[in-house]
């Protein structure tokens, strides 16, 4: 079998299986398995397939038939301009969540506009690290040494991920990982308040599991994705929890799931410190950030 006919296949089968440009997810798989580039695939499309290509090549077709990920299998996502390991131990960083990062610096050059020495930022639910990371690069970039970044994550599995990307981009001695459940084991007595709280919580209600994508539904961890019936419950936890950890002139920065803005736009209300609180679009025109900071008059 040559290599047109062998992609031709592939591309049938993900076809079949319902995965969006299969044509060109499989030419994707076939340069992953192979190793090799596109010129070369394409110089190739007469040639006859190796046997041990051709076996590397449908294991790959065929896990992405069962609707894993492709970040799953490649082990790797973009996100900020970075590249995270990633696998099934954490949620696959997106595109929207790079809103956070952008938002969240802008937070810190306001704070340190205000004449404050050190930032204290604190990124909860950081699963792959991918937010406490990216803001970590750009503060190397900018020359920011001082500002401090936490991570905090429930599962010890995830805090591995994170470490492992946290080496990856040379960020370890910037950004240190702890387990906790939200902000309730972060002892603001012995560590400080918090200066910037981050987060990409779980945000969807339990009862749209079954219209996710079976990408995100079969393969994507649970516990980083749902949160109780209207899909508020973190951000709750989170926003109690932070009320006695967080400095009076804080900030809190959310993702925040299709038509939630409102509705944590109000749980962040209940806030001490008047806190004004802000909804940013991304880019395809959908609120998903909000933002409060605290201390306003």
């Amino acid at each position: 079998m040559n290599l047109r006919t062998c992609l031709q296949h592939a591309a049938a089968d993900l076809t079949h299986a319902q995965v969006e440009t299969p044509a060109q997810t499989a030419r994707w798989l076939w340069r992953y398995a192979t190793g090799a580039q596109t010129h070369e695939m394409l110089m190739a499309m007469g040639n006859e397939v190796a046997s041990d290509d051709l076996s590397a090549f449908v294991r790959l077709v065929q896990r992405r038939c069962a609707r894993e990920p492709l970040q799953y299998i490649t082990q790797e996502a973009d996100f900020c301009g970075l590249t995270f390991y990633v696998d099934d131990r954490v949620l696959i960083p997106r595109p929207e969540t790079e809103l956070a990062v952008h938002t969240t610096l802008a937070q810190i050059r306001r704070q340190k506009r205000a004449d404050k020495r050190s930032v204290h930022i604190v990124d909860v639910g950081t699963g792959s690290g991918a937010i406490a990371i990216a803001v970590a690069v750009a503060l190397d970039k900018e020359g920011d040494r001082t500002t401090a970044i936490t991570g905090v994550d429930i599962s010890a599995a995830a805090l591995e991920v994170a470490e492992k990307n946290a080496q990856r981009h040379g960020v370890t001695e910037r950004v240190r990982f702890t387990q906790g459940n939200y902000l309730q084991d972060y002892d603001a007595g012995r560590l400080g308040s918090i200066d910037i709280v981050v987060s990409n919580p779980p945000y969807i209600p339990e009862g749209q599991r079954e219209r996710l994508q079976p990408e995100v539904a079969r393969f994507e961890p649970p516990q980083a994705l749902f949160a109780g019936a209207d899909g508020l419950d973190a951000y709750r936890a989170i926003i109690r929890q932070a009320a006695s950890r967080i400095a009076a002139d804080g900030s809190l920065i959310f993702e925040v799931g299709a038509d939630q803005a409102d509705a944590v736009c109000d749980l962040l209300g209940a806030l001490g410190g008047r806190p004004r609180v802000s909804v940013l679009v991304d880019e395809r025109g959908m609120e998903r950030v909000v933002a409060a900071e605290l201390g306003w008059r």
